[in-house]
């Protein structure tokens, strides 16, 4: 049979790969995970850039990941960023590179020293490096969006990243009682760092399967628990909206708040109007 011709990936295409931990500290490797987040989050911001989800991109975390080439094959990105952290005291160490797939060829890498106290910093510089070789031209409303797509605080960032850890899981294995022990390690992320979207919005999520197992139980369903659910997820929800930034977030909140209201009549304006 005739082969089928592939079409090349978007050219401003990227995928960031999970930042290697070289420390045997195990708040290490969540802070690593955290990093790598925060600057797919900044250069998710760019409207011109195609990045890779999370998802995709951290199935291929740990030593033995296929080649450059083939991972951005699987991804059908036409650059790969990839990196790592090493951290000793207050003081990390972060190496990263971006790398053009189609001839395995280093593109930029830069090696930044810094304290703990200046280590967001470096989301941002990098964010901006790999948009400034892909020639992504970078208004101040751009760089705007990629300070504030993430966190400013090392507690809340490691915080979320544990719980992120045990909410994958759950939502893998159908296990959502880990849902329970995610959701003080979100508490915390949102105590740290109040405007911090995600963690608002995943927490809501274990009161969602709580709701949900109840009305699917077939036992008598307490009001009282489920009132006392409901409004712990309403309030959660809320402040995910409070914290957006983007149309595309509102909706994502907008969707979850009409989840278990009786009627949907006015749904679709309900979520693409948020």
């Amino acid at each position: 049979p005739a082969e089928v011709a592939v079409a090349p990936p978007p050219e401003l295409s990227v995928a960031v790969l999970p930042f290697s931990a070289f420390s045997s500290n195990e708040n290490d490797g969540y802070f690593a995970d955290g990093l790598t987040e925060e600057i797919l989050n900044s250069l998710a911001s760019l409207p011109d850039l195609l990045v890779t989800s999370r998802t995709s991109a951290f199935q291929f975390k740990g030593p033995d990941v296929p080649p450059i080439p083939e991972i951005a094959r699987s991804l059908n990105v036409a650059h790969v960023l990839e990196g790592s952290v090493r951290r000793s005291g207050d003081q990390v160490r972060v190496t990263a590179q971006l790398i053009r797939a189609s001839d395995d060829r280093h593109l930029w890498s830069q090696t930044y020293d810094r304290s703990m106290d200046d280590v967001f910093a470096i989301q941002e510089e990098i964010a901006e490096a790999v948009a400034a070789v892909l020639e992504i031209v970078l208004d101040e409303d751009a760089r705007r969006r990629m300070r504030n797509s993430g966190t400013r605080s090392f507690e809340a960032f490691i915080a979320y990243q544990r719980a992120l850890e045990l909410w994958n899981e759950a939502h893998a294995s159908g296990n959502f009682d880990l849902l329970d022990e995610a959701d003080p390690f979100f508490a915390s992320a949102t105590e740290q760092a109040p405007d911090f979207f995600q963690a608002y919005l995943l927490r809501s999520d274990r009161h969602s399967h709580r709701l949900i197992e109840m009305s699917e139980s077939g036992e008598p369903i307490d009001e009282t628990v489920w009132n006392t659910l409901e409004t712990e997820r309403v309030a959660l929800l809320d402040e995910a909206m409070r914290t957006t930034e983007t149309l595309a977030q509102r909706s994502i909140v907008a969707s979850n708040q009409i989840l278990f209201e009786a009627n949907w009549t006015n749904a679709f304006t309900i979520v693409f109007d948020a």
